[in-house]
């Protein structure tokens, strides 16, 4: 099985995490600066309150300044983010890329700025000496 990164804890990251989990993946659920209450929550208590349900230990949840203990070892990041956070977690992730990770975008929307795809916005943020090592795929 894979270990998975999942930017984001709103619903739609809890989602793929729980499916993934369920799969026997070992997820690392990441939460970006929107999320730091969420994950102070599911530290503290692994209640997913939106969706009264509780966030099995199987999942291992990260606060935003964690990013790099959370990418160690990933092979595939998803993307579950606001289509404006998009914009900003590649450089975030940019530092603790290594070659051969898959990025997975399930985020929609078009950024105000560079008038890009979500897609060719996180390829356009992939470290130069990655280009070709690091391989992005979008859904939608």
């Amino acid at each position: 099985m894979e270990k998975i990164t999942v930017a984001g804890a709103g619903i739609m990251g809890i989602a793929v995490a729980f499916h993934l989990s369920s799969g026997g993946h070992q997820v690392n659920l990441w939460g970006t600066d929107f999320d730091e209450q969420t994950i102070e929550i599911l530290l503290k208590t692994r209640k997913y309150k939106k969706l009264h349900i509780n966030v099995p230990k199987s999942i291992n949840v990260f606060h935003f300044h964690e990013i790099k203990k959370a990418l160690e070892g990933t092979k595939f990041i998803i993307f579950c983010v606001k289509a404006e956070g998009v914009e900003r977690i590649p450089k975030c992730i940019a530092p603790y890329l290594e070659p051969g990770i898959v990025i997975l975008n399930i985020a929609k929307g078009i950024p105000e700025f560079p008038h890009l795809t979500l897609h060719n916005l996180i390829e356009s943020k992939i470290p130069k000496n990655l280009s070709g090592e690091i391989s992005v795929v979008s859904m939608g």
